[in-house]
């Protein structure tokens, strides 16, 4: 498989999640950020902004909602994908109108995880005049 060039930052507040997403993503030739809070992703957000997000739902501290609200009202354009392993139709309804670019249950394979980086990468290609 090709390599891919693109970045990404992992926020989930388990340890052995990050790790998953971080090895199996860099193995697949992206580069990984993976930070354990919501509070950590806005301040790595500072520092330089992923191509895309992948963001946990129930945290401690700020919850992702919250984090997706901060994201979006510092960058409207920012790709967030959120990875709950609580799905609900209300709760995706809420991140999809605050501006989330995806919505994934957990455990999600990592065919599906590559898929939707990928997806949402090829989509930062195309002219913002170009795209449905």
């Amino acid at each position: 498989m090709g390599k891919r060039r693109g970045t990404i930052m992992v926020v989930d507040d388990r340890p052995e999640v990050r790790l998953f997403f971080e090895e199996a993503l860099s193995l697949e030739g992206f580069t990984v950020a993976a930070v354990g809070s919501g509070y950590e992703a806005l301040a790595a957000l500072e520092k330089g902004r992923p191509d895309v997000i992948f963001l946990d739902l129930k945290m401690p501290g700020m919850d992702g909602i919250e984090t997706l609200r901060r994201i979006k009202e510092k960058d409207a354009r920012a790709r967030v994908v959120i990875v709950t392993a609580y799905p609900d139709v209300e709760t995706a309804r809420e991140a999809m109108a605050l501006g989330a670019s995806d919505y994934l249950g957990k455990p999600c394979s990592l065919a599906l995880l590559l898929q939707v980086a990928d997806e949402h990468l090829g989509q930062l290609a195309v002219p913002p005049s170009r795209r449905a």
